[in-house]
C-alpha cells in the first residue's frame, strides 16, 4: 500500500468503497464520469472525441502526469488528458482497466 501523507487523504477501504460504486454504476449500465472520461460497460468516451469501444483499446497507461488512452493500430493517443484533471484516477484505472481487459 501507498503511504497515505496528506491531510484529509482517506486510506485503501475508502479507495475500494469508491472503486466498487463505481463499478456498480458501470454494471447498471451507468457512465461514470472522471473529469475528462467517462467509462461505461460499452467503452470510454473523451471530451471532444466520441467513444472508443472497450475492444478498440490497446491501453490505458500514466506517463509524465498524463492519463493516455491508445487506439489499436495508432501510433499517437486516442485521447489523453493531465493527471491533475482526473479526480479519483486511481478508481478510474481500476475501473477502466478492469473493463478494458473483459
Amino acid at each position: 500500500m501507498f503511504p497515505l501523507t496528506r491531510p484529509g487523504a482517506t486510506g485503501p477501504c475508502a479507495g475500494r468503497a469508491q472503486a466498487q460504486k463505481a463499478w456498480d454504476a458501470v454494471r447498471e449500465g451507468r457512465k461514470t464520469t472522471y473529469g475528462p472520461f467517462e467509462p461505461d460497460a460499452t467503452g470510454i468516451t473523451a471530451k471532444r472525441k466520441g467513444t472508443l469501444p472497450w475492444p478498440m483499446v490497446e491501453a490505458i497507461d500514466v506517463h509524465a502526469g498524463v492519463v493516455v488512452v491508445r487506439q489499436y493500430g495508432r501510433r499517437r493517443a486516442w485521447a489523453k488528458a493531465e493527471v491533475k484533471t482526473v479526480p479519483n484516477l486511481l478508481v478510474f484505472l481500476t475501473v477502466a482497466l478492469n473493463l478494458c481487459g473483459r
